[in-house]
């Protein structure tokens, strides 16, 4: 009896097939709108402490006024400074330019240059795009290559794409202490990090360019777990003189992403309403079937059937219409940003984007149920009897 009262209810779905289609797209738009902003949000403090991040397992991004003339990383110069802590910095010298990180929305031409010994980057960030002069096993080590003339750079890939409307393989230039053109070819581009805004190049084509540059202006500070107060303190109280600025590398990286996700919450908003459009359709077309069928709900009473299996052929068709309509937009969602999970970089979570969907589903079905319920109880079945 129950099986036939099932293939009673799915065939009842084509009689209102123009409501039922309204009912499955808004699920279907809302979900989908849900299900692509929350897979295209970004997070990386999961992973914040890892080489291939964003951060490239530094601790700290710092940043002074004034140039520090010598390299901490010398046990005597370190001494000399009263340095105590147990730490090590990857130093970079600086030729001031604009800021072409996403907290700037205007198009920049020449941003801030800085330089390092790239073997100090060794195995760290993560590369989203590549050209024929990046080499494959040690990228970063292309920033040392001669290619005539022409000083090999790396940057974000978001600031070659937005912040310079370039691509990589193409050349920015810069004018250098000597009046010469400076030519920099983007030979490669990393996934988002703690860089952004910057175009960073070897510290030996630095010097040939900007020979009269004294000391380094930024820093990547990285020490053991556990020690970030001792170490902050111990720098900033060292250095204060000197406008010292530090700050979590993680904390950097969620202040960049903090300008997308706004964008994206905007969307997810508008998944939110979608969702809720979507459920207030399905409640009030379920209201009005179940007040357009009360001669028959009250004539399968009178037949015996209980207020359970009703409840369940009401609900039946309902629950099809919420699951085809969630499944369409999740799957069209899943297609639409496959690249983000295909993507090496990518700390998109499948448990979130499973919970989204599984809550999604768990609120329509409440909802249908307790609907359902509430109307059914309401039904008077001698009175609907006697007007049929």
């Amino acid at each position: 009896i129950l099986l036939d009262l099932s293939s009673l209810g799915r065939r009842t779905l084509s009689f209102g097939r123009g409501r039922s289609m309204t009912i499955i797209i808004l699920l279907a738009l809302g979900t989908y709108l849900v299900i692509s902003t929350g897979a295209n949000r970004k997070d990386f403090s999961s992973v914040s402490g890892q080489r291939s991040s964003g951060t490239g397992g530094f601790m700290f991004y710092a940043e002074s006024t004034v140039p520090l003339l010598t390299d901490l990383n010398d046990p005597a110069k370190r001494m000399e400074q009263g340095l105590t802590e147990d730490f090590s910095l990857l130093q970079f010298r600086v030729s001031e330019g604009d800021d072409a990180s996403c907290l700037n929305l205007n198009r920049i031409s020449n941003p801030r240059i800085i330089a390092c010994d790239p073997a100090g980057l060794d195995g760290r960030f993560t590369f989203q795009t590549r050209t024929e002069h990046l080499d494959g096993e040690n990228p970063w080590g292309s920033l040392d290559k001669e290619i005539e003339g022409i000083v090999p750079a790396i940057a974000d890939q978001t600031v070659i794409q937005w912040g310079l409307g370039k691509k990589p393989g193409d050349t920015l230039e810069y004018v250098n202490e000597n009046g010469e053109v400076m030519k920099l070819l983007l030979v490669g581009g990393l996934a988002p990090s703690v860089f952004q805004g910057n175009v960073i190049i070897s510290e030996k084509h630095f010097l040939e360019n900007f020979p009269s540059s004294s000391g380094s202006n930024v820093f990547l500070v990285e020490g053991e777990a556990g020690a970030e107060d001792a170490i902050a303190t111990d720098l900033s109280a060292t250095f204060r003189d000197h406008g010292w600025e530090m700050a979590p590398t993680g904390q950097r990286l969620a202040e960049f992403n903090s300008v997308s996700n706004t964008y994206l919450s905007i969307f997810l908003i508008m998944g939110t309403f979608g969702l809720i459009l979507g459920t207030i359709g399905l409640a009030i077309v379920l209201i009005r079937d179940i007040r357009a069928r009360r001669h028959e709900i009250a004539l399968l009473r009178a037949s015996g059937f209980s207020s359970r299996k009703i409840r369940l052929y009401i609900s039946e068709g309902y629950i099809i219409l919420l699951i085809t309509g969630v499944l369409s937009g999740f799957v069209t969602a899943i297609f639409s940003t496959l690249p983000v999970f295909v993507s090496s970089h990518s700390e998109v979570s499948l448990s979130f984007i499973s919970f989204l969907t599984a809550l999604i589903l768990v609120n329509g079905l409440f909802w249908i149920w307790i609907l359902t319920g509430s109307k059914l109880r309401g039904l008077k079945i001698v009175e609907d009897l006697r007007n049929d």
